[in-house]
């Protein structure tokens, strides 16, 4: 059937036809049907859990997909703002992406289970609404040097990133480089400062709210899953037994195995939740790809973050 009538078809049709006919279409059907199981096993009460929201604020490249993929196997669990049985408010103006406003945290069920990740700004206005709705926070953080890393190979396979077209006209020399140290887009600072504020003002937030935040980092989950895992299910009081733990750990594997395969590029170009930003997650990476230039000018703007957060104890690096 041509699109034109296609179109005019469907918007005679109930409004749920619709949505079914578009979930098909996005390849989002499978996704809705394992929303629905998740929600019907904790009405049936079979799932136990202190906390409705599993709240998860993630330094960009730091395996927050990962998590979330992990999150998304976990029994009677449902992504907040990538289901359509969640009233998520999507087309919110907020003066910056990574903020939040309380619809964006009230609009989960207190009789269902969900999650929500955001690269969350880490600012008092955004903690006073977390403080507001007494929302504990998962905090993923990763070595400031690999993130930038896997973030520079990631403009590269993403041609509508802000700076993919500039660094495609750089020599291969010059793209890392000029990746970590060009101002973001409000000219306020550059990629590195900004990063690495990210990481500062979480860590100063563990600090000072420690029974409402957690930081976790992509080393841990990377040497051992499992009790990363566990101890974010023990975070949010959610009951679940070792083996249980262990088939939400295996069914990710089988998922990450298949984005292994097909690359990075194509991974980006997949619909639903089956789009995936991963690429190989390696640790240490930079090592592999600073050279002294490079060494010195991250020192300058990041190499106290390496300090705070644990990955360097001085600056002989």
């Amino acid at each position: 059937m041509h699109q034109v009538q296609m179109k005019k078809v469907l918007s005679s049709m109930p409004r749920w036809v619709q949505q079914a006919v578009f979930l098909f279409y996005t390849r989002g059907w499978n996704d809705f049907m394992d929303d629905l199981s998740s929600d019907r096993l904790v009405s049936s009460g079979r799932i136990h859990c202190d906390d409705n929201l599993f709240f998860i604020a993630g330094l960009p490249k730091s395996g927050t997909t990962w998590l979330e993929q992990l999150l998304s196997n976990t029994p009677g669990m449902v992504q907040l703002n990538k289901s359509s049985l969640r009233p998520f408010p999507r087309y919110v103006k907020m003066n910056d992406v990574h903020d939040v406003i309380p619809e964006m945290l009230t609009c989960a069920p207190k009789n269902r289970l969900s999650f929500l990740k955001l690269h969350l700004n880490p600012n008092q206005d955004n903690f006073n609404i977390l403080d507001g709705l007494n929302i504990k926070t998962v905090v993923q953080i990763r070595d400031l040097r690999d993130m930038l890393i896997s973030r520079y190979f990631h403009i590269l396979a993403k041609p509508t990133h802000w700076d993919h077209k500039r660094l495609k006209g750089l020599t291969q020399n010059e793209q890392l480089l000029e990746s970590m140290i060009t101002p973001i887009p409000d000219g306020t600072q550059t990629v590195i400062e900004y990063y690495g504020n990210w990481i500062s003002g979480w860590l100063e937030r563990a600090k000072k709210s420690s029974q409402n935040t957690r930081i976790i980092s992509f080393e841990q989950l990377k040497n051992d899953v499992h009790t990363v895992l566990e101890n974010i299910y023990s975070f949010y009081g959610y009951q679940i037994i070792p083996s249980e733990i262990q088939r939400v750990v295996e069914k990710q594997k089988n998922r990450y195995a298949i984005h292994l395969k097909e690359g990075l590029g194509r991974n980006l170009k997949k619909k639903g939740r089956s789009v995936s930003t991963f690429r190989k997650g390696t640790i240490g990476e930079w090592r592999k790809y600073f050279d002294d230039r490079t060494k010195r000018l991250f020192k300058e703007s990041g190499g106290q973050i390496l300090i705070d957060s644990g990955y360097e104890s001085d600056f002989n690096w």
